[in-house]
């Protein structure tokens, strides 16, 4: 009994952490928005106060600021799987600088590799990313399955507990 409820309670988290639209906080260093953070510190090198440190080389997206395409609807450029910064010819701003206080470092106490803004961005936007699985869409078979499941190993048990006790 415990097995299956572990089981569809495992099944639903994986059901909830489907990929779909990402967002999140990083650094913006050279075009490219780092976002495994280090925690925050006092730099060396950098001017006095705290700053957030994020690993550089880490993981990161990079950012598209060309907007245009000749060949898309409507003329955009959107690209999945990137920060999509752009105003021309329609506005997508999927990135937003918070302040001006995070550096880069290969190791938390290591040398700083950029200074940069720390930022929210965010990317796959459902919208434009047709091949991005939405949780509800593609992974309804899943959810519907472990309660079928769980619906009859519940019956099977209780069944089984009430016989056992005649």
């Amino acid at each position: 009994m415990r097995f299956f409820t572990l089981l569809i309670v495992f099944s639903f988290v994986i059901y909830l952490r489907c990929p779909a639209q990402t967002t999140g906080f990083g650094c913006l260093v050279n075009n490219q928005v780092y976002t495994v953070s280090l925690g925050t510190g006092y730099p060396y090198g950098v001017p006095a106060g705290s700053r957030k440190i994020y690993k550089n080389p880490g993981s990161s997206y990079s950012i598209n600021y060309n907007g245009y395409s000749a060949t898309k609807p409507n003329n955009e450029n959107y690209i999945c799987g990137v920060v999509n910064y752009y105003t021309s010819p329609v506005s997508r701003q999927e990135m937003t600088i918070l302040s001006y206080d995070c550096v880069t470092e290969a190791t938390l106490g290591g040398a700083v590799t950029g200074d940069g803004a720390y930022v929210r961005y965010s990317i796959n936007n459902p919208s434009f990313c047709a091949s991005t699985p939405v949780p509800i869409e593609n992974q309804t078979w899943l959810f519907l399955f472990m309660i079928i499941v769980g619906t009859v190993s519940l019956t099977f048990f209780r069944k089984r507990i009430i016989f056992k006790n005649v």
